[in-house]
């Protein structure tokens, strides 16, 4: 029952009195987007760093903010495949942000593994709930929500020291750890979720099937194709091909790796969860192709890569 379809009135009213809100793009807010963004599908120009920045920055802009913290993705599954093509989107999103008085920071974080555990709408949302109820998921003595729980932490470190509510960056990071710890961050999302129409949080949908994808390969998993990892969560039903596909919302992947992690033949790689008639074999063979293998450890990814502001312009 949750809704984002919020009018403009009902979004300004949430975030006036409870200081937060979820909103999907309306009619509301930046119409034009939409007309713009089907324009830019058939020119070519999806890719264009300035129609980029004008359809991200316009929305923002419209909603009379006063601060803005980007989480700007790059690598395998981001829009964004390098380092330097992220920098220059965050530099230029952040450019926007300072000329329409908006103090604005980018966080360009790595996209090259799928982040935390799952993959898929209601698994991602299991998540996020276990987080914030100061759950870890672990195998094997590490813990699968270490990184999803370690970016949101620093995303809003960064945004309430942004909104100048903390002293300093540290002590902003200690407010968010406190909340989350405390429980207050969970009782926020709670409420939030009561107020936008979302019933019982306990209530997620769940898959009538599943199964398990092993390694058919020995060795230290050295790069991961994100985007395969994509395609096949689509193949399953959580994501759409087409606007008129519906989504499943209890489809996704389990993850039981990390980059750096050490695999042999028969282990278990993915959980893929499904209903009905899905093309599992495809799904299979998209899956093992996102994985490379070595006979070395490679070196660690960086969660954070950068954070920018106005200085780095």
């Amino acid at each position: 029952g949750f809704r984002c379809d919020l009018s403009k009135d009902e979004f300004y009213h949430f975030v006036k009195e409870h200081r937060v809100a979820l909103i999907g793009q309306t009619q509301d807010i930046c119409p034009a987007d939409k007309m713009m963004y089907a324009l830019r599908d058939v020119t070519a120009t999806v890719e264009s760093i300035p129609l980029i920045c004008a359809s991200i920055m316009s929305k923002k802009l419209a909603e009379g903010i006063s601060s803005l913290v980007l989480d700007v993705k790059m690598g395998s599954g981001a829009f964004m495949k390098t380092q330097q093509d992220a920098e220059a989107l965050a530099k230029s999103l952040i450019s926007i942000g300072v000329d329409n008085l908006v103090n604005t920071v980018a966080l360009v974080t790595n996209m090259d593994q799928p982040l935390g555990k799952f993959v898929g709408n209601a698994l991602e949302i299991q998540e996020c709930l276990d987080i914030l109820k100061g759950k870890t998921n672990e195998e094997n003595g590490f813990d699968f929500y270490q990184d999803t729980r370690d970016l949101s932490l620093e995303l809003a470190a960064q945004m309430i020291y942004c909104s100048k509510n903390a002293s300093s960056l540290q002590n902003a990071r200690q407010l968010a750890q406190e909340a989350l710890e405390n429980g207050k961050a969970y009782s926020v999302f709670e409420d939030l979720c009561r107020r936008q129409g979302g019933i019982d949080l306990s209530q997620l949908p769940a898959s009538n099937s599943k199964i398990d994808i092993m390694s058919e390969k020995n060795g230290f998993i050295d790069h991961i194709n994100v985007e395969k990892i994509g395609l096949a969560s689509i193949l399953l039903g959580a994501g759409r091909k087409t606007k008129e596909d519906s989504i499943d919302p209890s489809a996704g992947i389990e993850i039981h790796f990390k980059h750096g992690f050490k695999k042999t033949k028969g282990e278990k790689l993915f959980t893929v969860y499904f209903s009905g008639d899905r093309p599992v074999e495809d799904v299979k063979e998209l899956l093992l192709e996102s994985l490379s293998f070595s006979n070395q450890k490679p070196q660690t990814l960086p969660l954070i890569y950068k954070v920018l502001t106005e200085k780095d312009l």
